[in-house]
């Protein structure tokens, strides 16, 4: 039944339907209030003691935000409010050390007293576990809360302790002499234990002549230590873009660090946990937090659905021991970069050749009296009279994604067959005079890369052969398009292997054809494919 009990009223605060839409912040509060106490953290950690019509949620953000991830709105405001308590205790400390004019005390000391001495006003000794309230205390929020409140036992406003503070204490030096004097009419204050310290300390001694002073137990008032009572944090703005998501200790914020830190099914939180957790270093606080693991999914950046404002530990596919953003990062960058760049980088000219160690043919002329080649994992058509003028004087061809090692030009001097290596190596025909990859042969695992290529002489080029790399040197000879000459133009494509921007555009890489000095070029290339048309 008590199962059925709790089941039953994490569902009526789950539920965001009529059910839960009913629900004001008092019932859910009262009902919030009937969890054991490690289900009310994990409820107060969520939000769920708020009503749904509010439009704000206990982190800062919109309440539709924080329905969308409320992780990452957990996340970012608890870090927030410990770097706020990093700063009041800091302070706290350096106003102690200047009092002593010493560095009497650190950081983790201080606040290690500070929750020793709540600790001990709560349970009579030092059992180094805390609650939430307690921990609120800690940090100079008041812990007092009705009965239908997340915690049952918590501070009262009057607990019986304050008094204990201006209390006279009873230093008696000389307690064996009374001891054996107790039959002496000795005038000695009361010593009946029933006295509260506020009446102890209206007790007077009367002394007679012929009193033994050496007798009287000393009393001395003890001034209030309000040192080690709390450490008090500075308040939240609430004003400002930058102030979004700071908040205080409150019950909520509370329970979040309790979820963050670990606790037991009482709700208690060992304090030297989160003292150490606090102070610790940078590095050992990022490896705290939540991992976000890429490399299962295989993949090398963020994607849609990911937390661009996680701030943890991120395993990559080829990242052996993981990463951590940087310690500035912002994540609105990350969002600007998932939109294509509105320029794009461009290969104006490509330097060198890189046929010097292949002994097949790999150099040639093509029917516009251009010079084909190729260098790394371009295919280069040169125009050396714009070489001669100092114009741009490059195409290229982009289809391959690895270093080319062989060339061949089709019979019609107009079309190329590049290969390359890899591990699974293909074959790129494309034109040479439009750029557009007419066909793609993709050669079987083990082939390793394509030495050699050669069309067929006889019938027009409808075979290529190709010599691979492997042990055997396998040949290969394929029939590379399948319905003529025709069924090749009608299949050209931009080739994008690989690209600088965004996707590649023929008209721009050919705009620099359409110039006005270039016309007689432009006129001598469409005179050759005429004159081949009359021929045929």
């Amino acid at each position: 039944p008590v199962r059925l009990r709790i089941r039953e009223t994490r569902r009526r605060l789950e539920d965001p339907g009529i059910e839960g839409a009913s629900l004001s912040s008092t019932d859910r509060a009262r009902l919030v209030a009937s969890l054991p106490p490690h289900e009310q953290i994990v409820a107060l950690a969520r939000g769920l003691d708020a009503a749904n019509s509010t439009d704000v949620a206990w982190t800062g953000d919109d309440a539709a935000r924080f329905r969308d991830d409320p992780s990452a709105c957990v996340r970012r405001a608890v870090a927030k409010l410990e770097a706020r308590m990093r700063a009041a205790l800091a302070s706290a400390v350096e106003r102690e050390n200047n009092k002593s004019m010493s560095p009497a005390w650190r950081e983790r000391d201080y606040l290690t007293r500070v929750f020793q001495r709540v600790d001990k006003k709560r349970h009579g000794r030092v059992t180094g576990d805390c609650d939430v309230s307690m921990f609120m205390r800690v940090w100079g929020v008041s812990a007092t809360r009705k009965k239908t409140s997340f915690q049952n036992d918590v501070f009262e406003e009057n607990d019986g302790l304050e008094g204990l503070e201006d209390a006279e204490i009873l230093h008696d030096e000389n307690e064996a002499f009374v001891a054996r004097n107790e039959d002496e009419q000795t005038p000695v204050a009361s010593k009946n234990a029933d006295v509260s310290p506020s009446k102890r300390n209206a007790t007077k001694v009367s002394l007679v002549p012929g009193t033994n002073l050496s007798a009287v137990p000393l009393r001395r008032a003890r001034k209030p230590d309000g040192r080690f009572e709390s450490v008090a944090l500075p308040p939240v703005e609430k004003s400002g873009e930058s102030s979004r998501g700071d908040v205080g200790v409150t019950p909520n914020s509370v329970a979040a660090l309790f979820c963050k830190y670990g606790y037991d099914k009482d709700g208690f939180m060992p304090y030297e946990v989160f003292v150490n957790a606090l102070l610790s270093t940078p590095s050992r606080l990022l490896g705290m937090e939540k991992l976000m693991d890429a490399k299962e999914r295989d993949k090398h950046g963020y994607e849609d659905g990911d937390d661009f404002t996680h701030d943890g530990k991120i395993l990559y596919p080829k990242c052996r021991n993981g990463v951590f953003p940087p310690s500035e990062f912002d994540p609105e960058l990350v969002r600007r970069s998932k939109c294509a760049p509105e320029a794009e980088l461009e290969l104006e000219h490509v330097y060198g050749y890189a046929g010097l160690d292949n002994t097949s043919n790999n150099l040639f002329y093509l029917n516009t009296g251009e010079v084909v080649y190729y260098t790394a994992a371009v295919g280069v058509v040169l125009d050396k009279d714009k070489l001669e003028k100092g114009a741009r004087c490059q195409r290229f061809f982009f289809g391959h994604d690895d270093d080319i090692k062989s060339l061949a030009v089709h019979p019609n001097r107009e079309w190329v067959a590049t290969g390359q290596l890899g591990r699974f190596p293909f074959i790129c025909v494309w034109d040479g005079v439009t750029m557009l990859q007419l066909q793609k042969i993709v050669h079987p695992n083990g082939m390793r890369g394509v030495r050699a290529l050669g069309f067929s002489q006889h019938d027009g080029g409808d075979l290529l052969a190709a010599v691979n790399t492997d042990n055997q040197h396998t040949v290969l000879v394929w029939r590379w398009s399948k319905g003529g000459d025709d069924a090749a133009l009608e299949r050209a494509k931009n080739a994008a292997a690989w690209r600088f921007g965004p996707e590649k555009r023929v008209k721009d890489r050919l705009e620099f054809y359409e110039k006005k000095n270039e016309v007689e070029s432009r006129d001598r290339r469409e005179a050759l494919r005429g004159t081949k048309g009359a021929a045929t």
